[in-house]
């Protein structure tokens, strides 16, 4: 028994497929076969059932909590090796969402290679709880979320605050308030509060399935509107698209919104961003990892140039 014949055993079971396992590991499935077939003679008991279709047995559930357990003590053991060696090189694994990574990974990152430019860094984006669940499963090594769930088992580190704001495109402001658009704009302008009553008939698309989602029905319950909502989207970035098309205002936190409209500064439509100055409208961007997992040198050095970054921004 080796720790790889034990790793491919954790994928294929992950996998419950001997084909996509041997896909993702790289290898034929004849090789993959091979180890699970002489982990099984060793052990001396029958890990999967083959029919109907690919499962553990009892004896496989239980190797497999063990497996696990074994393959994080191997990889605690390199990275404690590697800090003992001090050498900048090694891996880290960042998740986060596909709003946050070009908020603030594209600010960290260049700032962290800069200083670890041997480190084989990756980044993986997906949807809030889907990279929550990762973090809890061992699968990455950070991450950073907007108001991440409390947990026992995770620390959690404030990065920074990010004000909630409605985006207005220029159009719909001349179309609902061809009287006073000009005011308003210059009232906002001068830190001016927004009114939740002039959302009154003004056609709203809301991300559906993210914290800009929630924020924004806490703050139309709040003030005891119920606008238009001309759309519903589960991609914020074509919920923003679509916003600066003039198909109708949406919800966003400040600093993604801007960043989009750097992004985007081909649009043919001019764009407003009007903070909400509310409290608990503000969104907070933190990082989090595993409490009981060993903090290696490249995370915390990850951590601190993070916070480093973040304050920055702020100031």
């Amino acid at each position: 028994m080796n720790f790889l014949q034990l790793y491919y055993f954790t994928v294929v079971a992950e996998e419950q497929n001997v084909s996509h396992a041997a896909q993702k590991l790289y290898i034929s499935q004849q090789s993959l076969s091979n180890h699970i077939k002489h982990l099984e003679e060793e052990l001396q008991v029958k890990l999967f059932e083959r029919t109907p279709r690919l499962s553990l047995t009892y004896a496989g559930q239980c190797t497999l909590r063990t497996a696990r357990e074994i393959l994080k003590l191997q990889k605690q053991l390199y990275d404690t090796i590697d800090d003992i060696k001090d050498e900048k090189i090694g891996s880290l694994i960042i998740g986060t969402t596909h709003v946050r990574a070009r908020t603030y990974l594209t600010e960290i990152i260049p700032s962290f290679l800069n200083i670890y430019p041997q480190v084989q860094l990756e980044t993986v984006a997906d949807r809030r709880m889907k990279v929550w669940e990762m973090l809890l499963q061992e699968k990455l090594d950070l991450i950073i979320l907007n108001q991440p769930p409390e947990n026992a088992f995770v620390e959690r580190v404030p990065l920074i605050e990010d004000p909630f704001c409605v985006v207005i495109p220029h159009n719909l402001m001349v179309r609902h308030f061809p009287d006073n658009y000009k005011q308003l704009l210059d009232y906002w302008n001068h830190g001016g509060e927004f009114h939740a009553d002039l959302l009154t008939g003004v056609p709203v698309i809301i991300p559906k399935g993210t914290t800009i989602s929630e924020k924004a029905h806490l703050y139309l319950g709040r003030n005891q509107m119920s606008p238009h909502i001309a759309m519903q989207i589960n991609d914020v970035e074509s919920t923003f698209r679509l916003c600066q098309k003039g198909v109708g205002i949406t919800f966003s936190y400040e600093r993604y919104a801007n960043t989009m409209i750097r992004n985007y500064s081909d649009s043919e439509m001019p764009i407003h961003i009007i903070p909400i100055p509310d409290p608990d409208m503000i969104g907070n961007v933190m990082l989090c990892f595993l409490k009981n997992r060993y903090q290696t040198k490249l995370m915390r050095s990850f951590i601190q140039i993070a916070k480093d970054t973040m304050s920055r921004k702020s100031e």
